[in-house]
């Protein structure tokens, strides 16, 4: 296959690493977060989506404000990342 002269296929191109969302966000009935691997069962469709540094952040804010599933286990993943920047939100 060979592209076509002239045609944009930079939307087909994947999204840099630090601007993929891999986790869901889910709040909880007490306004915590709730992180999620994507494809876990337990998450929702609707709460939202997160960067590395976006879930990271908010972990970091404590068990208070966001936590990880207990089902698909994220911590797993996320421990191994370098910390979000200060500006990750």
């Amino acid at each position: 296959m060979q592209p076509v002269e002239g045609e944009d296929y930079t939307v087909l191109a994947p999204p840099p690493p630090e601007k993929r969302t891999r986790w869901r966000v889910d709040v909880t009935r007490d306004g915590r977060r709730l992180v999620h691997r994507l494809d876990c069962a337990a998450g929702s469709e609707g709460d939202g989506l997160a960067t590395d540094a976006g879930a990271l952040g908010l972990l970091a804010r404590g068990p208070e404000v966001a936590t990880t599933c207990a089902i698909c286990r994220p911590e797993a993943v996320l421990r191994t990342l370098p910390p979000p920047p200060d500006d990750a939100f």
